[in-house]
């Protein structure tokens, strides 16, 4: 159900049911699982989101991220308007949402998940984005965006001991702060569906991460939110997000970044637990 024609034909779908009209061009999200893209309802800009998963693994967190939400303080991110969900005829156990939300009027940061080596990024946009974080590491919630035995889990397969096991401190983070889901001028934050308790400092550490590749861009989250990455609560964060970079990049994902996060990894094994993070500093 994740090959491309059939995607399209249920976004095609959700705009009847919904009654929206295209507004632009689709985007397809990570390995065909999701179709995004622009539409209108009676003039005003909208944003339909649709998502496919096998029947089982239809329900849970991730499934209900992007609506649920809605409980979050005033955060720059989309309101989901309606929901919709149905079984697609042609395919035996299969699921699919769709989510009709406010537009952001920003501009992804990127078009991929990564950063290209050019990027550059105003200073300005990481001080907002602290603040933005720092409210939302505050909300109490019982969502989990991942689990103390996931984080164990992926850095032991990927590190053995090089990192100790345990995460003494969880907030509540975005989840997938990655710089495709951050939008700038005006500052925005898309993709809800993995919000909740995390690593402390999960997801300035994401978008370091996937930085790596991107100097001029990299040095200026340092400059800014750099207190946050040389700590040695944030360790176990950016640990965890290299982690997954290297996950997904035995399938082909990352090219870019395997090698700066690499490198990454083997300054934060050297970091002596309280040290200040020279590794932020240097990088």
């Amino acid at each position: 159900m994740t090959g491309g024609n059939a995607l399209e034909s249920a976004f095609e779908h959700a705009l009847r049911v919904l009654t929206v009209e295209s507004d632009g061009d689709t985007v397809p999200g990570w390995r065909g699982r999701t179709l995004s893209g622009p539409v209108r309802r009676r003039g005003e800009p909208l944003w339909l989101r649709l998502v496919g998963s096998p029947s089982a693994l239809a329900q849970g967190t991730w499934w209900t991220g992007t609506a649920a939400s809605a409980v979050l303080p005033a955060l720059p991110k989309p309101v989901v308007l309606a929901v919709e969900e149905w079984d697609p005829p042609s395919v035996e156990g299969f699921r699919l949402r769709a989510e009709l939300m406010t537009r952001l009027p920003g501009r992804a940061l990127s078009p991929t998940a990564e950063l290209a080596p050019e990027t550059d990024v105003d200073p300005a946009v990481w001080v907002e984005l602290g603040g933005i974080l720092d409210a939302l590491a505050a909300v109490p919630t019982q969502r989990e965006s991942t689990v103390p035995a996931t984080v164990d889990r992926l850095l032991h397969s990927f590190f053995g001991d090089r990192f100790p096991r345990g995460t003494p401190c969880w907030t509540t983070a975005h989840g997938d702060l990655h710089p495709g889901n951050l939008l700038v001028a005006p500052l925005g934050l898309a993709d809800w569906e993995a919000w909740g308790r995390g690593p402390e400092h999960l997801d300035v550490a994401t978008l370091y991460v996937h930085a790596l590749a991107a100097p001029d861009a990299r040095r200026s989250l340092v400059e800014v939110l750099g207190e946050r990455l040389h700590s040695d609560a944030a360790l176990p964060a950016l640990a965890f997000a290299a982690a997954k970079v290297l996950a997904r990049s035995v399938s082909g994902d990352y090219p870019t970044l395997v090698t700066p996060v690499h490198r990454l990894l083997d300054d934060l094994t050297a970091r002596p637990l309280g040290a200040g993070g020279t590794t932020a500093r240097r990088r």
